[in-house]
């Protein structure tokens, strides 16, 4: 029997030593809520197994799932027709959730400062975790590969360079 995509991401956040929060339903039911949007079955199930991420862990792919808590102080801010629930880079991304039936919710790439960059990346959670295992770059999400060891911190700088916006670590 294969992993779904979620039971996939846990072994792999626990893998990279990603301090996992206990599962936390209730709260999440109140913070939807208070977003005035309904949950589908999809987020129910994944917040019925992890309650988000520790604050300030985030994983191999610089991306951070938001705890309940995080998500209601977040989405104090936010004035979009989605419910916010983590993000990447610190806050430069944020993605989003849009209840599309009773099982699941589309998930969205936000940029904070412009409601109108938004577009949807994923159908579910599940198609956006499927896409977090093996295809990253269409989630707008990547790796940062470490530096080569003994250059000077110019050079370290010039190569962090290159490799984040360019896509090139020479």
């Amino acid at each position: 029997m294969s992993e779904t995509p979620l039971e996939n991401a846990l072994r792999s956040w626990q893998a990279q030593g990603i301090h996992l929060l206990p599962p936390a339903t209730e709260e999440l039911e109140s913070v939807f809520a208070a977003c005035g949007s309904l949950i589908s079955n999809d987020i129910r199930e994944l917040y019925s197994r992890i309650g988000g991420f520790e604050y300030g862990n985030y994983c191999d792919l610089n991306w951070s799932l938001w705890s309940p808590t995080r998500m209601h102080h977040e989405n104090l801010w936010n004035y979009g027709p989605r419910v916010w629930f983590s993000d990447a880079l610190i806050n430069a991304q944020i993605y989003s959730l849009e209840y599309r039936n009773a099982d699941v919710s589309a998930v969205y790439y936000e940029n904070p400062f412009c409601h109108e960059n938004s577009y949807q990346v994923a159908d579910s959670l599940a198609d956006f975790l499927s896409h977090y295992a093996t295809d990253p770059d269409r989630l707008s999400l990547f790796r940062i590969p470490e530096p080569p060891p003994r250059r000077s911190f110019i050079e370290k700088l010039r190569w962090f360079w290159n490799a984040t916006w360019h896509g090139d670590a020479r």
